[in-house]
């Protein structure tokens, strides 16, 4: 780790946001403010975005810069410019985990902590990530993705090639949501077109696939640009839902999902889940950190990959910083290796 300069490292943590994961947002924003706040090498800017997308430093409304500005890039309503050395975006979901906000930093030539404007992009799209990684020749389970106006000009051209391409059960996922928001378990395809309809008000674009009735295991990536190799590949985490899938009550209800690290698998598999992870980290083009989810079918041997999260949950209960802390590496610890990847 590089010796800190004396002036302390000026951080805005960047939280809440427009996307249905508002809540879920500011959890991890102010975990991560709490720890910055008691390390005195830095100077913390908690910058909260409304539900509506005004951004507010404490409770005065600032504004990011859109272009290069040695002065400053975030601006008070007074004209004070201020001078952020990195940004630290922790925004679920769209408007924030999508490449909007990334394609912004990257604009105003800002340093920012996460994955850039394209690699976010695709990996905010669950179907156009899965057909990367399926023509990288990374395992994906069937799906078949198709946007609202598709579905009003070839419907039936869809449900054919539903019928013969997925069998039920099966999930209908909106592309670009988090936590599980519109996510429909379906058993059987008699009512699936009023599902589909229900899908779309929450992305104009969504998939179905198969259901991969296996186990959940979830590996976190870390990148250190001052190690060699700079990825790790943490240890495993399996999660046990006590309802039938993995749902938003699931995620974010305490005891309703066992969260078991390491995972118990055997060693082959464990490495290979691992390997996988680390591949779709690099194909996707993520920087500085991803968690990457799977589905493994013990019987028949089969590994899926699921997605890849850039931003994933940050508190400390979050599976993610549990997954870095079962590696050797702490909370506090992680957040310092993220800012050092990106302190220029």
């Amino acid at each position: 780790m590089k010796d800190l300069n004396k002036e302390k490292i000026k951080i805005a943590v960047i939280y809440g946001g427009r996307s249905k994961e508002h809540d879920v947002s500011v959890e991890s924003g102010e975990s991560i403010i709490e720890t910055l706040t008691n390390n005195n090498s830095y100077k913390v800017f908690p910058i909260l975005i409304d539900k509506e997308g005004k951004w507010f430093l404490t409770e005065e409304e600032v504004f990011p810069s859109t272009s290069p500005n040695k002065e400053g890039n975030l601006v008070k309503k007074n004209g004070e410019k201020i001078k952020i050395d990195i940004f630290f975006p922790i925004l679920h979901g769209r408007y924030g985990e999508d490449g909007t906000i990334q394609g912004l930093f990257e604009l105003s030539g800002a340093n920012f902590i996460g994955s850039d404007c394209r690699s976010s992009a695709i990996s905010i799209d669950k179907a156009v990530t899965k057909a990367i990684l399926r023509s990288s020749g990374l395992p994906v389970l069937p799906f078949i993705s198709f946007t609202s106006k598709e579905w009003k000009e070839q419907k039936e051209k869809i449900l054919t090639n539903l019928e013969n391409t997925i069998e039920t059960p099966l999930f209908i996922k909106p592309v670009a949501q988090g936590s599980s928001f519109g996510v429909h378990f379906v058993r059987e395809k008699s009512n699936i077109e009023n599902i589909i309809e229900k899908s779309f008000e929450f992305d104009d674009k969504i998939m179905i696939e198969e259901f991969a009735d296996g186990r959940e295991i979830e590996c976190a990536i870390l990148e250190n640009r001052e190690n060699n190799p700079s990825i790790l590949s943490s240890p495993l985490m399996e999660i046990i839902p006590k309802s039938e899938w993995y749902d938003f009550d699931s995620k974010y209800t305490d005891g309703m999902a066992d969260l078991i690290i390491p995972a118990e698998l055997d060693e082959s598999t464990k490495k290979k889940i691992q390997e996988y992870a680390k591949s779709a980290f690099r194909i996707i083009g993520c920087s500085d950190l991803a968690r990457v989810d799977f589905f493994y079918r013990e019987a028949e041997g089969e590994i899926f990959i699921n997605e890849v999260n850039t931003l994933p949950g940050f508190t400390k209960l979050s599976g993610f910083p549990k997954m870095i802390d079962a590696a050797g590496i702490s909370y506090e610890m992680m957040i310092e290796i993220l800012i050092e990847n990106n302190r220029k």
